[in-house]
């Protein structure tokens, strides 16, 4: 009993110092949130005479009830982002100010004459620190339930979210908590403990991030994504994975949580066996333990050095991947960082200046790695511009082609027209199996890469090829994946063989064109969204019903089954299916739209639209057409009298408002944002001449005057070229 009553004697004691850390932590849990839980209760309800207005009574009050639910949600759940935040810096301070009296050789002294054991003394304070944050928190998040309740928002769903949010910030606050105090049991200063829990928690972002940005710099087929600079072990990164997860629908949190326990218990007993072998006479010092300063001190100037020359390299143009000069700069600069930033380390572990002059050997190994490391990226010493992946190891592959224009942009939708990028997307639905193929694609642009000094041969005008730019992403079980940007030229037969055999499979078709097919029947079947659906081009469009459009999906998924690449290049669609959906949420409305390209050899699509009476051979309608206007440029003929600095006296321009002429020139025109240099279309515009078609005022052609078109490549009318010619 004696022993009981003294040990929660010493946490009373210990809390007296505490005072004004509780009082912060008060401040945070039990009157900063449920004030913010108030508030974002009252700046819902001001919305409501407006959604009563625009929506009536009964729908009005179902949205503002919604609206209160989902802004309680975001308080009470794991995507609070700031209480996690104040979490993580009540963890430090209360860490650091816990144990501050290691600082001290004075306090040292004086405790160490007490008759405690050091472990009872060390259980103490972690406890106190960690009371500090859980009872104000439990008590704020009390607070936050009874505003909830008192505005009849406290559901199931919420309780449920809130207990599981409190339950991963305590274990954040634990992991965090552990990591400030192993920086304290490491250092002898609050300076240099600040220091080493920034380092404890940014180190291995700060290295993912400096690997990252060194593959960019040297690796032609090197694709960035955001994952490569997520850490593994770091409490923040696993919580917003989670978070992340949480997000769309995953609630399972058991692995989340034993990751953050298992994280916390592991560096809470290195700091307690730190906190044992502790030197009393470290207090003041910058590290307390002698054999891990080398270590430190080479682990800290490695990649601050390299960060340098990465630095240095953006400033002064250095890109081996495009050919830019100013490697000499980038090593000058890594050499004088090197030796100013292990000289200071030194300087710091010593608090003597003339410790710029020990440590040598450190400086030395710390060069050697920094050279190795920038030499391993510079002349790709383990072969990542020439990765093949072991057949019999993938699972699976996608192949992610380049933009494609699209009227209204290059949309991709999940189940709930949400929209989804397009890697995420072509990930998740493409499956390919061919992986042979695949290998074979990304084997001939390895060759072509490897031929090549820079990118340059595969951009802008030293090359006469079309290049293009994909990403190949490999499954290989146990989520283990790899991907590489991959460059190809479909001009090249052998190259539009693979991707033919790729792109004509089932897997490619599901991936890139179905898939998103269904998320579009998806919304037209839902009966609450609002939905628009024409079809036509940016000239004729004719709404259509949900059901027309559904029934043209269904033939377009069967219809891009049968389709390969070659189909493709050098065709222009037809016109297109064009979805707007008006989502209306609480607060605002948003819109999505999305765009089906019908190409005139889709045969059932076709053949539907031609059964309906809206399929057009041509973009436009002769019997519309007032007149036509072309404007020749003569490009070649001004780029032949270059040192003539008036260019109008080249241009030509030619009317046409006969009938026969218009209809034969309608036969030859396309909308000029139809017309592009791209993946799938790959065809050109005439680029001497531009079109002005002006439409007969009684037409009102979907509200145009005029529209402005273009001829393909080698396409343009003999009779428009004579009329139109430059002549001195």
């Amino acid at each position: 009993m004696t022993s009981k009553n003294s040990f929660w004697d010493s946490i009373k004691e210990n809390n007296k110092r505490r005072v004004w850390l509780w009082l912060v932590s008060a401040l945070t849990y039990v009157i900063a949130f449920p004030t913010a839980v108030a508030m974002d209760i009252s700046r819902g309800k001001s919305n409501e005479a407006y959604l009563i207005e625009s929506l009536g009574e009964t729908l009005g009050r179902e949205a503002l009830q919604q609206d209160l639910l989902n802004r309680m949600k975001i308080c009470f759940g794991v995507e609070n982002y700031a209480l996690l935040a104040a979490t993580a810096a009540i963890a430090i301070i209360s860490a650091i100010q816990g144990f501050s009296y290691l600082y001290s050789k004075r306090k040292i002294d004086f405790y160490l004459g007490m008759p405690v054991k050091r472990s009872r003394r060390f259980l103490t304070i972690w406890l106190n620190g960690v009371m500090v944050y859980l009872i104000p928190a439990f008590t704020g998040t009390l607070l936050g339930w009874l505003i909830a309740s008192g505005n009849g928002l406290m559901t199931s769903a919420i309780l449920r979210e809130s207990v599981l949010s409190l339950g991963l910030m305590l274990c954040v606050y634990l992991g965090v908590y552990h990591l400030a105090i192993l920086a304290v049991m490491l250092t002898g200063n609050v300076i240099i403990t600040c220091f080493g829990t920034a380092v404890f928690l940014l180190y291995e972002l700060a290295v993912r991030i400096l690997i990252t940005g060194y593959k960019s710099m040297f690796f032609k087929t090197f694709v960035y994504h955001d994952d490569m600079v997520m850490p593994l072990l770091s409490p923040f990164a696993i919580y917003t994975k989670y978070a992340m997860k949480h997000k769309e629908g995953i609630t399972n949190a058991f692995p989340t949580v034993a990751s953050l326990l298992g994280f916390a218990v592991v560096i809470g007993c290195v700091a307690y066996l730190c906190y044992l072998k502790r030197p009393g006479e470290a207090a003041g010092k910058a590290l307390t333990f002698k054999a891990p300063q080398p270590f430190i001190k080479i682990l800290l100037a490695i990649p601050v050095t390299l960060l340098s020359g990465y630095v240095v390299a953006d400033i002064v143009g250095y890109d081996p991947n495009w050919g830019g000069d100013g490697i000499s700069f980038v090593i000058f600069s890594m050499a004088i960082v090197l030796i100013v930033i292990c000289c200071l380390i030194q300087v710091i572990y010593e608090f003597d200046i003339k410790g710029i002059f020990h440590g040598i050997s450190h400086m030395i190994i710390s060069g050697a790695v920094v050279a190795a490391v920038f030499m391993i990226f510079r002349y790709d010493v383990f072969g990542y511009d020439r990765y093949l992946p072991d057949v019999e190891k993938v699972s699976s592959a996608a192949l992610i082609p380049p933009y494609e224009y699209s009227y209204y942009g290059e949309n991709y939708f999940d189940e709930n027209f949400e929209y989804v990028g397009k890697e995420d997307f072509f990930k998740e639905h493409m499956y390919l199996t061919d992986i042979d193929t695949v290998n074979e694609l990304l084997k001939n642009s390895n060759d072509a890469v490897a031929a090549c000094d820079d990118l340059h041969q595969f951009y802008g005008d030293e090359t006469d090829e079309q290049w293009y730019t994909l990403e190949v992403f490999f499954r290989m079980g146990a989520k283990r994946t790899a991907s590489r940007r991959i460059y190809v030229n479909p001009d090249d037969p052998k190259t539009m063989e693979l991707l033919d055999r790729i792109v004509g499979t089932k897997e490619y078709s599901e991936g890139a064109y179905i898939s998103n097919a269904d998320a579009i029947d998806h919304v037209l079947k839902d009966e609450k969204a609002k939905v628009t659906v024409y079809y036509g081009s940016n000239i004729y469009n004719q709404k259509i019903t949900r059901e027309e459009a559904s029934e043209l999906l269904a033939l377009y998924r069967e219809d891009v089954r049968e389709c390969r690449l070659s189909d493709l290049r050098g065709k222009i669609p037809t016109g297109s299916l064009r979805i707007g959906v008006e989502k209306r949420d609480t607060n605002y409305t948003s819109y999505r739209e999305s765009e089906v390209k019908i190409y005139p050899f889709y045969t059932k699509c076709v053949e539907y639209l031609k059964e309906k009476d809206i399929y057009m051979e041509t973009f436009l309608k002769p019997e519309d057409v007032e007149k036509i206007q072309v404007t020749n440029y003569n490009y070649e003929v001004q780029e032949q009298k270059q040192g003539d600095a008036d260019t109008l006296e080249y241009i030509r321009n030619a009317v046409y408002d006969q009938e026969e002429d218009i209809r034969e020139l309608c036969d030859k025109l396309y909308p000029s944002d139809w017309i592009y240099s791209g993946w799938s279309m790959g065809a050109d515009a005439e680029r001497d001449y531009s079109v002005t078609v002006y439409f007969k005022p009684e037409k009102n052609v979907d509200g145009m005057g005029v529209a402005y078109f273009s001829f393909l490549e080698g396409e343009t009318p003999e009779f428009v070229q004579a009329d139109t010619l430059y002549e001195e």
